[in-house]
C-alpha cells in the first residue's frame, strides 16, 4: 500500500492512498527494488481505479494484448495519482518461450522522451517464470 496524505480540496500537497498488488519474484518485491524509491506503484491496483485498466494490464502482462510503452514494453509500476505513462513508468520487456515467460531489461521511461533508462535497474533481473504458474495467478486478477 501506498500511504496517502493532505487534502486534495486545500491546494496543498498531497498523495492518494492506493492499494496494489506487488510483483514478489523470489522473494523479492519488486515494489521495494524498484517502484518505492520513485513513488510509482505496481500497474495491478487494488481495486482499479479504472476496472478495464486492470485487466488490460493484466493482459498485457500475459501477452494477450501489446505493451502499453516504447517497443511493445509492459509497465511494471506507474503512477499512484494517474497511471499515465507522462508521469513516468518502470516498464519491462516480456517474452514467452516453451518453458518459461521472462521479464528483461527493466528500464524507466516516459512517453515524451526517446529513451528508456536501462542502466537504473541493470542489476534487477532477467525474472524467469514458469508459465502455468505465471499465467494461472495473472488470470485469477481478472475482473472481467
Amino acid at each position: 500500500m501506498r500511504a496517502g496524505f493532505g487534502d486534495q480540496r486545500s491546494g496543498a500537497p498531497y498523495k492518494t492512498e492506493r492499494k496494489f498488488f506487488d510483483f514478489v519474484v523470489g522473494g523479492l518485491s519488486l515494489y521495494d527494488a524498484l517502484g518505492h524509491s520513485r513513488d510509482l506503484i505496481s500497474a495491478l491496483w487494488n481495486p482499479p481505479v479504472v476496472p478495464i485498466e486492470g485487466d488490460r494490464a493484466i493482459r498485457r502482462l500475459l501477452l494477450v494484448d501489446g505493451g502499453d510503452a516504447s517497443e511493445n514494453r509492459v509497465s511494471l509500476f506507474i503512477c499512484p495519482e494517474c497511471g499515465d505513462l507522462g508521469c513516468g513508468a518502470i516498464t519491462v520487456r516480456v517474452e514467452r518461450f516453451d518453458a518459461a515467460i521472462v521479464w528483461r531489461d527493466i528500464g524507466y521511461e516516459n512517453n515524451y522522451e526517446p529513451t528508456v533508462d536501462l542502466g537504473s535497474f541493470a542489476t534487477v533481473g532477467p525474472f524467469l517464470f514458469e508459465p502455468y504458474g505465471y499465467v494461472t495467478k495473472l488470470e485469477a486478477l481478472l475482473q472481467h
